[in-house]
C-alpha cells in the first residue's frame, strides 16, 4: 500500500498522465468547459506539489535549459512568425511538456510510481471498458480510445500483473483490454501494445529461453499475418462487429488500400512545405494554418522539419537516440520507466497527433538526458529557499 504522505510526488505524476482521460469521464459536459477544467487541473497539481515539497524546489540545470528553449521558441514564434495556432501550441507545451517534466524530476521512488500508474490504469479500465458500445461517448473515437486511453491502461495492467502476480480478475481485465484494443481501436495502438509486451518480456523479464520463445512467436505471427487477418476479418463480419482496425488491415492484405488512411497526400504536401524554410522552419502550427480544416501532418518528422527546421530536427533526433541507448544500457526500474515513456509516444507520433501535445515524448526526452542518481545538489540551482 502506497503511503500518500510519503509518495505524493509519484502519485501526482501518475495521476497527471491519466488526468485528461479521467476528467473526460467523470465531469459532465466536459467538452463545453474543457479549457477551464484543464487550467484548474494544472493549477491544483502545481500547488499541491509545491506545498508537499515545502516550496523548496531544486531545479536541475538540464531541466532549466529545456524550459528556456521552450520559452525562447514561444517568444520567437509569437513575435516573428505568428499564426492562429501559435498560442494554442505553446499552451499545450506548458501542459504536456513543462508540467510533466517538472513532476517527473520531483519523484524519488520508481516502484511507487509504477504502483500509482497501475492503480489509475485499473480505474480507467473500469470507467472506459464499455465506451466503444456507446459510440465512444467519452474517448471521442477509435483513435482516442486506443492511443489516449487503452494503450496507457494496458501498460499499467501488464506491469501490475507481471510484477505482483495478481489474481484472475486483473488478468481477465487485461485480456478484455487487449481484445478491445484489437477490435475497437486503431492499428498504431495495437502495435504499441505488442511492442511494449515484447520489450517488457525480452528486456525486463527476459531469459535466454524466454527470448527464444518470444522470437519464435514473433516469426510465426509475421509469417502467418495474412491468414490471421483473414480469420479475424471473417469472425468480425460473421458476428456483425464493426472494427476499424481489422477492416483496415484486411484492406492492406487485399491490397485495396495502403493502410495509411490518406496520410500519403498529407505527407506529399508536407514535403513541399519543408522546402520553404528547411534550416529553421516556419513556426509552430504552420502546416495547420495552410490547411482549411486545421489538419496536422500525422508525423513527428514532418512536424519538426516544417515548424522548427533541420537544426532542431537534428537535436531532437540525437536526444531520442540518446534515450533509446539509455534503455539498452539501464536495468530494472530505470529501464522499465524508459520503456513506458517510449511506448506512450512511439509509434503514435509517426501516424497521429503532434509532439507539442504528447506527454510521453517529453517525459522520454527528459528521462534520456537526466540521470537522477548522478545529477546531485551540486549540479542544481536552488530557486526557492
Amino acid at each position: 500500500m502506497i503511503k500518500i504522505k510519503e509518495k505524493l510526488n509519484e502519485i501526482l505524476l501518475a495521476y497527471y498522465i491519466f488526468s485528461y482521460v479521467l476528467l473526460k469521464r467523470i465531469i459532465p459536459n466536459y467538452s463545453e468547459i474543457s479549457t477551464n477544467v484543464l487550467l484548474i487541473n494544472v493549477i491544483v497539481i502545481l500547488i499541491t506539489s509545491l506545498i508537499y515539497n515545502k516550496l523548496k524546489i531544486k531545479f536541475m540545470v538540464k531541466e532549466i535549459i529545456i524550459y528556456l528553449v521552450i520559452i525562447f521558441y514561444a517568444l520567437l514564434d509569437y513575435n516573428f512568425r505568428p499564426n492562429i495556432y501559435t498560442v494554442q501550441t505553446y499552451s499545450y507545451m506548458i501542459i504536456f511538456a513543462i508540467i510533466p517534466i517538472f513532476l517527473y524530476l520531483r519523484i524519488d521512488n520508481l516502484q511507487s510510481f509504477f504502483s500509482s500508474y497501475s492503480f489509475f490504469s485499473i480505474v480507467i479500465a473500469i470507467l472506459f471498458i464499455l465506451d466503444p458500445f456507446y459510440n465512444y461517448k467519452y474517448s471521442g473515437d477509435y483513435m482516442g480510445f486506443g492511443y489516449n486511453t487503452m494503450i496507457l491502461v494496458y501498460i499499467g495492467l501488464y506491469i501490475k500483473i507481471r510484477e505482483n502476480k495478481s489474481g484472475m480478475l486483473l488478468k481477465a481485465l487485461l485480456v478484455i483490454v487487449f481484445v478491445e484494443l484489437l477490435i475497437f481501436s486503431n492499428k498504431g495502438a495495437i502495435l504499441s501494445a505488442i511492442l511494449f509486451t515484447l520489450l517488457y518480456e525480452l528486456w525486463i523479464k527476459g531469459s535466454t529461453k524466454k527470448k527464444i520463445v518470444m522470437i519464435s512467436i514473433g516469426v510465426i505471427l509475421v509469417l502467418g499475418f495474412n491468414t490471421i487477418i483473414e480469420v479475424a476479418y471473417n469472425i468480425a463480419v460473421n458476428n456483425n462487429i464493426n472494427s476499424y482496425s481489422i477492416r483496415s488491415l484486411q484492406q492492406v492484405v487485399d491490397k485495396t488500400a495502403s493502410g495509411l488512411s490518406g496520410r500519403e497526400n498529407i505527407w506529399k504536401e508536407a514535403q513541399i512545405q519543408i522546402e520553404n524554410n528547411l534550416v529553421f522552419g516556419n513556426g509552430a502550427g504552420y502546416y495547420r494554418t495552410t490547411n482549411n480544416e486545421g489538419m496536422y501532418t500525422h508525423n513527428i518528422v514532418y512536424d519538426v522539419l516544417i515548424e522548427y527546421g533541420i537544426v532542431m530536427f537534428a537535436i531532437l533526433t540525437i536526444l531520442v537516440l540518446k534515450g533509446i541507448m539509455k534503455i539498452r544500457k539501464e536495468r530494472g526500474e530505470e529501464r522499465l520507466v524508459g520503456i513506458i515513456f517510449l511506448i506512450m509516444w512511439f509509434p503514435k507520433l509517426f501516424f497521429s497527433s503532434y509532439l507539442q501535445a504528447e506527454i510521453g515524448f517529453w517525459l522520454f526526452l527528459i528521462w534520456g538526458i537526466v540521470n537522477r542518481r548522478k545529477d546531485n545538489i551540486e549540479r542544481t540551482i536552488k530557486m526557492v529557499k
